[in-house]
Order: C-alpha cells, then sequence, then structure tokens
C-alpha cells in the first residue's frame, strides 16, 4: 500500500504536482500534475524530501490533523528550495504559479521555504503562528517540514499549534 492510498483511507484526497528542478531556469514551475490543485481549501507546499519512512509518517500524521473537507491539496516541490529560490525571478514565479491554482489559505512547510518566500533571515519560530501575505492574493502560513520533526521532536506541539490554527482558519471560511 502506497503512501497515496494510505492517506485516501484516512479520508485525504492527495492532489500532487511535481516541479521539476531540469526546467526551473527557463520556467521555475513546470507543474504536472495528477488531480487539479485549483480551489482547495488548504494548499500544503512541501520541500523536496528524502525517501526517509519516517518522514512520510509525520506528513502523514500531519495530513490528518488537517483532516477537512476534500479540500486538502498537496503541493510536492521536487527541487532543492534552497538553490532554486535564491533567484528573485523564481520566487516570483512560484508565487504566481501558486496563485493561478487560486487556493484558500497555503501551509508552507520547513525554514528554506518560509525565509525564500518572505524575503528574510529570520528562523522558522518568528514566522509561525501568523498570517503572511505574499502577494497575488495568496494567505500563508509556515510550519516545520517533516525532516525537522523526525530531527527535533521537541518542535511536533508547535507545529501541532500551526496545523491546528490553519484548520480553525478554514473552518471559519
Amino acid at each position: 500500500m502506497n503512501r497515496v492510498h494510505i492517506l485516501e483511507a484516512l479520508g485525504i484526497t492527495l492532489w500532487q504536482a511535481r516541479a521539476s528542478h531540469a526546467y526551473y531556469q527557463a520556467w521555475p514551475l513546470r507543474l504536472d500534475w495528477q488531480k487539479p490543485l485549483y480551489g482547495a481549501a488548504c494548499l500544503v507546499i512541501l520541500p523536496a524530501l528524502a525517501a526517509d519512512p519516517e518522514s512520510e509518517r509525520v506528513l502523514q500524521g500531519m495530513l490528518s490533523v488537517l483532516k477537512f473537507e476534500p479540500q486538502l491539496a498537496v503541493l510536492k516541490l521536487d527541487f532543492d528550495t534552497r538553490d532554486v529560490l535564491k533567484q528573485p525571478a523564481n520566487i516570483e514565479a512560484l508565487k504566481q504559479q501558486l496563485a493561478s491554482f487560486q487556493p484558500q489559505r497555503l501551509l508552507c512547510m520547513g525554514q528554506d521555504l518560509a525565509q525564500a518566500l518572505l524575503n528574510t533571515h529570520k528562523e522558522l519560530d518568528a514566522l509561525r503562528q501568523q498570517e503572511w501575505s505574499l502577494g497575488y492574493g495568496l494567505l500563508c502560513h509556515f510550519t516545520y517540514d517533516p525532516p525537522t520533526l523526525v530531527r527535533c521532536v521537541e518542535h511536533k506541539p508547535k507545529a501541532y499549534r500551526d496545523l491546528c490554527l490553519v484548520k480553525s482558519l478554514i473552518s471559519t471560511i
């Protein structure tokens, strides 16, 4: 049973898209999606994850907290965000592509992605538990990525609070 089957068994529809590192210079987000991402209540943005079963398990647990509606979409970037998003043009292209999906909220996971999208060097702890506008009508929240939660279990309660905040904001829409 693969990850998609497990998530669907939990009642979570996983919509995936992949952004190819090979195309980032010409078009940073040449996306190839299996299911549409448009109009999701919450679009979760994940950085590239190593093939680590423990991180996958943590991700499944995080997504189960957000279990509301079938309106949860997951966009998994398969490029190294630290390299690709150093270019301001790539960051703007990412924001424009995300805006084209018209999500109600974004939940971005990982410090590198948060720092790139906000053009800051602040630590993730200073960026959490707040609503950020990325322009283009995008409202975004930030939390830890699964590999960080595997390495630093003390961040799990913080990530849970982040997920509960996003869930409560989606529920009020």
